[in-house]
């Protein structure tokens, strides 16, 4: 039935009125939105790239402030630790030192204290033989009868 009509779609004016309106509406449309938007995702994109790549390089910059100051830390570390080792030496070589000195003058001490009470021995020995010396004098002479008299 519709085949024996003729055909569906008709050329006419009406055709090329509409192949115009689109051409227009498409080139103006192309113009006014679809260049514009896609400048604007072009824009982004861009945008989007640049950040990216700053991004990218913030975390390089990062990580090389990171290693540095790792490393900073470790060198830090190891200087603290020779110097620590240092004052122990030190610290130890000075009480050795006094250590020593202290022997010393202990010994010194000793010494002279033993000096001295050899010497007050002594000395109390000689007042003792002598004190000996005289009451045997005196007991010999009271043995004897009357011999000489010592004032006590």
């Amino acid at each position: 039935m519709l085949l024996s009509q003729g055909s569906i779609i008709d050329l006419d004016g009406t055709f090329f009125v509409q192949l115009a309106l689109f051409a227009v509406a498409f080139f103006l449309l192309r113009a006014l939105v679809f260049r514009p938007a896609l400048g604007v995702i072009e824009q982004r994109r861009i945008a989007t790239e640049g950040a990216q790549h700053s991004a990218e390089d913030l975390i390089a910059k990062a990580d090389a402030q990171r290693q540095a100051y790792e490393d900073g830390v470790s060198k830090a570390l190891k200087t603290a630790q020779s110097e620590r080792k240092l004052i122990i030496d030190e610290a130890r070589s000075s009480v050795e030192t006094r250590i020593r000195r202290v022997e010393a003058d202990s010994d010194a001490v000793v010494a002279r204290e033993f000096e001295q009470a050899t010497a007050e021995a002594r000395q109390s020995e000689t007042t003792l033989q002598a004190s000996v010396d005289d009451y045997a004098d005196r007991i010999a002479a009271k043995m004897l009868g009357g011999g000489k008299r010592h004032a006590a």
